[in-house]
């Protein structure tokens, strides 16, 4: 595994404070812009979904399509600049390579992966629709009591498995894995990476049995996926999971991939327990465990905060921005340049 180049606290603390404001910045950012030009925003999505008797998927897909081409544009172009400025991550770091394999075999990986990391969750939610084991998210009972039409699959298109993976996997796995990878070991930027993902996807942080499971399972999965990207060198198999992960099913359709998942497990089993074998080893590797513990606890109490706490909202972005400011200061060009001399 690669050493980190640049393992100093304050590298890593300005890492981690980077990606949060980013996160952060962005939406809130987007959402000004939205309201400015009258663009869609998440309230509106929320709006034409859940404010009538029926909801009205065409325009939801593009108020959602609007939200995150702005949100994610601001994002990723924020990260650009800021990769642009201190000089990292490189390619390789990103995923943004084959990683000397070929497409066929990346796509393979991807199937493969996102079958299996997708058998677990698929398996829970089936149960949960034949034995009411816990709740459900309010967008999983809306697809339960709508039809399936062409509109509902140009909205999920957009919303689901096919715009939300891109831009997922371009800011999570590519961008913000690349920068833990250049203060963390590889361990270590798997699972931070995975945290700070787990913490976006709110609509699972509640105390009931079926969405904490999917909570976590998010968590692993994530994980698992962050490490593919290390172990390829690629972002396209975390990809592809990722839109299979996504892909929305009926109860009978879940039941078939998880028979094709346990098959695969069967055919496959000598190279996924090597893959698990590998994955696990990279986490036992991992150096800064309490870091890690300390910053998780920071990042959900952040999280809590900015949703539940409008006013809590400037003062943690300036803490985060000054913690950025000091991180982009001490990698600015001509810093790296006198290092290098």
């Amino acid at each position: 595994m690669d050493k980190p180049e640049d393992p100093k606290f304050i590298g890593r603390l300005s890492a981690f404070a980077e990606t949060a404001i980013l996160l952060v910045a962005g939406s809130l950012a987007a959402r000004a812009i939205a309201g400015a030009f009258e663009l869609g925003d998440r309230a509106e999505v929320e709006a034409l979904l859940y404010n009538s008797a029926e909801p009205h998927w065409l325009e939801a897909a593009s108020a959602e399509a609007q939200w995150l081409g702005l949100r994610f544009g601001l994002t990723l172009l924020a990260a650009f600049l800021i990769c642009w400025w201190i000089g990292g991550p490189s390619r390789k770091l990103a995923g943004l390579s084959r990683g000397e394999r070929s497409v066929g075999e990346l796509v393979g990986f991807g199937v493969v992966m996102g079958l299996i990391l997708a058998a677990p969750p698929f398996a829970l939610r089936t149960l949960n629709e034949f034995y009411g084991l816990g709740e459900n998210t309010p967008f999983w009972d809306l697809m339960a009591r709508s039809a399936w039409t062409p509109s509902f699959w140009i909205y999920m298109a957009v919303s689901s498995f096919i715009l939300v993976p891109i831009v997922e996997e371009l800011f999570f796995r590519s961008y913000m894995l690349g920068r833990f990878r250049m203060h963390f070991s590889a361990g270590g930027a798997v699972l931070l990476s995975a945290t700070v993902f787990w913490v976006s996807h709110g609509q699972y942080l509640v105390l009931d049995p079926v969405l904490a499971a999917n909570s976590a399972l998010v968590f692993a999965s994530a994980a698992f996926m962050a490490w593919s990207v290390i172990r390829t060198g690629s972002v396209l198999p975390a990809l592809i999971a990722h839109v299979l992960f996504n892909i929305p099913m009926s109860a009978p359709f879940r039941i078939a991939a998880i028979m094709l998942a346990l098959a695969l497990i069967v055919a496959l089993h000598k190279r996924i327990a090597a893959a698990l074998a590998g994955f696990f080893r990279t986490l036992a590797a991992t150096r800064e465990w309490i870091f890690l513990v300390a910053i998780t606890v920071i990042l959900t109490a952040t999280a809590y905060m900015v949703r539940h706490f409008e006013s809590a909202q400037l003062p943690l972005i300036g803490l985060f921005l000054i913690l950025l400011i000091a991180g982009l200061a001490r990698r600015a060009p001509w810093m790296r340049n006198s290092r290098r001399a």
